[in-house]
């Protein structure tokens, strides 16, 4: 059985999301099945349509939605396609859209023999909002790597010259709308001022006292984060799947969430689950668990022991 990977990101694309997937995919794959991987050079829509190659496949696997229309253009037999969520077609506007040519990568989605995705409510997005045909898709919920563990909080919070009286709240996010970053600020503004906050991700700093904001962290400190925060917290409105959250449980870093979209799957009981924009409901959330050295310490170790994805 030969197998190739089409890749949406380039070789030396900053880790994201979408690129770990695929790292990370070909990397446990290649050891079992005679696999290959294709990747772009650069994201010239027309040059990606033209460039991929099969490698005599018996199965082609495009592991990122916009890949869609190489199904129309190249033609492939057994062609599998991970659409990862459908953000675009929530959030866009049609200029945006025309822009990326989502509208284009939308129509094509339908025309894939299977399609992965990483959640129940994107597989229900799929068909409720593109008319997909359920039998078509098969939900294999994300993982994280194994060196996503606790580590020893101390040592962790030295390695980031965190101050020892204050209590961090870890923040991973970009800027983008529907992740919801307008709330922090109203957060922080309520916070003990003891308390900071840790923003890391792409996007616009967000200026505020109590609000430091890293930027972009390398994938191998990021265990270290974690478990050096006291808790984690991710107000997003849309998730495919919600990864952040998995990594902070793996780490130990109590979470906080919203309960829109995927959060719920990820996140299920092994965190805390509120309206997304009720900010007086993740204030009191977080003022009550950080201020109860009892409640916390009871909380604390449900983050790992309740996790299902990675066992």
């Amino acid at each position: 059985m030969k197998v190739t990977h089409w890749n949406f990101f380039r070789e030396k694309d900053k880790i994201s999301g979408g690129k770990r997937y695929e790292d990370e995919l070909f990397n446990h794959m290649r050891h079992l099945v005679d696999l290959k991987r294709s990747q772009i050079e650069n994201r010239n829509y027309y040059t990606y349509l033209s460039h991929y190659e099969s490698f005599d496949a018996d199965i082609i696997h495009a592991t990122f939605q916009m890949l869609s229309p190489l199904k129309i253009t190249k033609r492939p037999k057994n062609f599998v396609l991970t659409v990862h969520d459908i953000i675009p077609t929530v959030y866009f506007s049609t200029y945006k859209k025309l822009k990326h040519l989502w509208q284009l990568s939308e129509m094509c989605i339908k025309f894939a023999d299977k399609i992965i995705t990483d959640s129940e409510f994107t597989k229900n997005e799929l068909i409720n909002k593109l008319k997909i045909k359920e039998e078509k898709i098969h939900v294999v919920p994300l993982g994280v790597s194994e060196y996503y563990k606790q580590y020893e909080q101390s040592i962790c919070r030295r390695m980031f010259n965190f101050q020892p009286e204050k209590k961090y709240i870890l923040i991973v996010s970009s800027n983008e709308p529907w992740k919801n970053m307008e709330i922090i600020k109203e957060i922080a503004d309520g916070l003990n001022d003891n308390y900071r906050i840790i923003k890391v991700g792409y996007g616009e700093k967000i200026a505020h006292r109590k609000i430091l904001s890293l930027g972009h962290i390398p994938e191998s400190e990021m265990p270290y984060l974690y478990s050096a925060c006291d808790l984690f917290v991710h107000p997003s409105l849309y998730e495919g799947f919600g990864l952040p959250c998995l990594e902070a449980m793996s780490c130990g870093c109590p979470v906080i969430s919203s309960n829109a979209t995927s959060l719920p799957e990820v996140v299920n009981d092994a965190g805390y689950l509120l309206p997304p924009t009720d900010v007086a409901q993740f204030l009191n959330t977080i003022n009550t668990l950080l201020s109860s050295n009892t409640l916390y310490s009871l909380w604390k170790p449900l983050t790992i022991n309740t996790l299902n994805y990675i066992q």
